[in-house]
């Protein structure tokens, strides 16, 4: 989980990331996906998988459910 809100262009090329426009992300599995939220859909939980950027919706409805299933399907 990162200290704060982070914009997907301080993570990848911001010209290379037009598609994520609207995701700000939490946090990552240093393994190649980030969680984060979808401002354009109500602020959905999305993971996007760090090489396709392809973002999927998270079926978690709150960041805590989320942290615990994530957590989980680590362990």
């Amino acid at each position: 989980v990162y200290g704060g809100p982070v914009e997907p262009g301080e993570i990848f090329d911001p010209e290379m990331v037009t598609d994520l426009d609207g995701l700000v992300f939490f946090g990552d599995s240093f393994g190649g996906t980030l969680a984060g939220f979808d401002t354009r859909n109500d602020w959905r939980l999305v993971r996007v998988d760090d090489h396709t950027l392809k973002v999927d919706p998270e079926e978690s409805r709150t960041v805590g459910e989320f942290l615990v299933r994530w957590i989980a399907e680590r362990e």
